[in-house]
Parts: C-alpha cells; sequence; structure tokens
C-alpha cells in the first residue's frame, strides 16, 4: 500500500475547538501560526519538496490545517495555493501521485478559495481521487449553533457540487459523543442523509481529562454500533489498522519539518495509548481483540 504524505501547511484557525492540540501550544511554536507572508512560504516551500522528489511515485499527498481556506489571503498566497493544486493535479494524471487528501473544517462563510481548489482537480476528471474530510463533533467544536448550522450547510454545499468526491466526516470520541450514540446510533444513517457525508468515528486523543471517555464507554459503544450496523466493527477495524506508511511534514515558521509521531511497543502510534480517561492500552489492540470477539 502507498504511503501517505502529509503536509501540515499551518496551525492557524479560527476555530474555536476546546479539544486543540495545535492552539495549546501555540506561545511554545508561535512560527506554526504564520501570517499571509508564512503561508506563502509554506506552499512555495511545499512545492519545491514535491517537485524535487519529495514524495515517492505513486504514493498519495495530504494538506490539512489549521484551517486552509478560512482566511482572507493576498492575491499571490491563493495563487500559490492554486499553483500548488495545479502540480498535484498534474502528478496524479501522470501517476506520479495518487490521491489527494483534503482536511476542512467547513466553518466559514466565504467557500471561494475551497472551490477555487476543488475545480483545479474536479475540471480535471479527478474529482473522485480526492478524499475529502471535515469534522464535524457533537461537543467542544461549535462556538455556538450558529457555527453547528453554517458547517452543516456547507457540506451539503459541498455534496451538491462534487457528488463524485468521496466524503467523510470525522467524529471525535468524546465522553459526550460516547453518551449521545449510545441513546442514538442511527445518527450516523440521519447525518448520510442531511449533509451527504460519512460520519466516521475517531478516538480523542488526551488534551484534558474530563473529555476523555473511559475505556468501557468506548468499547461499548462500538459494540452499540456493530449491534446497529451489523459489520461494522469488522469494517471499522479494516480501516483503523491499515498498515500504511503516512510521514508528516510541518511548516515550522521557517522550513518543512520532520513530525510525524513514533509507535509504541506494540506497533501501533504512540498517540493510541492515549486515548482513555485513566487507562493507557491501546486503542487498536483493544478494537483488534473486540474484533475478534464478535466474528
Amino acid at each position: 500500500m502507498q504511503p501517505i504524505n502529509e503536509f501540515l501547511l499551518w496551525n492557524s484557525c479560527k476555530n474555536h475547538c476546546k479539544f486543540c492540540h495545535q492552539k495549546a501550544n501555540r506561545k511554545k511554536y508561535p512560527g506554526k501560526f504564520p501570517d499571509d507572508e508564512g503561508k506563502l512560504k509554506s506552499l512555495q516551500l511545499v512545492e519545491k519538496f514535491i517537485r524535487k522528489g519529495g514524495t515517492a511515485p505513486g504514493s498519495h499527498i495530504l494538506f490539512m490545517g489549521g484551517e486552509l481556506f478560512d482566511s482572507q489571503m493576498s492575491p499571490d498566497t491563493r495563487g500559490a495555493f492554486r499553483h500548488l493544486a495545479q502540480l498535484v493535479a498534474s502528478r496524479m494524471l501522470s501517476g506520479d501521485t495518487g490521491l489527494l487528501y483534503l482536511n476542512s473544517n467547513l466553518i466559514y462563510q466565504d467557500t471561494s478559495l475551497l472551490h477555487t481548489i476543488l475545480h483545479v482537480f474536479n475540471d480535471k476528471g479527478l474529482g473522485s481521487r480526492i478524499r475529502f474530510t471535515t469534522s464535524y463533533d457533537l461537543a467542544y467544536r461549535y462556538k455556538d449553533r450558529h457555527d453547528r448550522i453554517l458547517a452543516e450547510r456547507n457540506m451539503r454545499e459541498i455534496s451538491r457540487c462534487y457528488p463524485s468526491m468521496p466524503r467523510v466526516a470525522n467524529c471525535i470520541i468524546t465522553d459526550k459523543a460516547c453518551g449521545f450514540l449510545m441513546r442514538y446510533p442511527t445518527l450516523l444513517n440521519s447525518f448520510k442523509e442531511l449533509c451527504g457525508f460519512d460520519l466516521n468515528l475517531i478516538p480523542y486523543i488526551r488534551l484534558h481529562d474530563y473529555m476523555a471517555p473511559t475505556r468501557a464507554e468506548v468499547l461499548s459503544l462500538l459494540l452499540k454500533m456493530d449491534e446497529t450496523y451489523p459489520g461494522y466493527i469488522d469494517k471499522y477495524v479494516g480501516n483503523l489498522a491499515v498498515k500504511q506508511e503516512r510521514v508528516l511534514w510541518e511548516f515550522d515558521g521557517e522550513k518543512l519539518v520532520y513530525a510525524s509521531s513514533k509507535d509504541a511497543p506494540c506497533g501501533h502510534n504512540e498517540n493510541f495509548r492515549r486515548v482513555y480517561r485513566g487507562d493507557d492500552r491501546c486503542f487498536i489492540c483493544d478494537c483488534l481483540k473486540l474484533r475478534d470477539a464478535v466474528l
């Protein structure tokens, strides 16, 4: 399976997420929150990195923030973003790049930059090779009801404009999400009907303990999902535990730096030992055992 080259272009974001590790470290790493000039530099560095062969032939590319599309950019910076997108599109057409992963929280009124970038690929028949992800959380993400409604509206807009593009909304398994989904497990189906995105559950990497669910709550939720959607755990674990190299590069204000985290002794990323409140057992190891138990 081809690796994914992940580029964290910048950490800057206007969101109000209470579980954001990036904003929690803002004072420690101010260069990761660049102004417009810094964003232009980041885009240029990534383009140079790709042009010089920094990504293996056939491998995939992911662009993420922060938030990539919610702020006003100068014409030069917007142009650099479009130029980078055109480079990736040409590589996808030639086979040098496989898939493009794009992430956006969609909590913004002006979606013009997002559409500009997506059209670069859609106009070349590459929409089905984009993996577009957003986030949708039941607590701790939106500052108010208006933000939630705005995100839902933008999801519907994206679904309408790019029907061939696979679209996923990631929902973090916080304590509140566990409680809500245990009561309303059919949300996954109704969400797809409402917003046009598949709702995918992802573990909460602890920043604040009070937001973290217990191990029992998480595993009970997965069993509830499997009861509601037969085969859910098998499919979920298949996606979660896939053996695929992911290499993270991050702009630190001056240059691109290697930022991938380490693996724990079990072979899974060390962050998966920071999912439960008061328990450091590996989330993926637990999911594999759970799958074996239900099959």
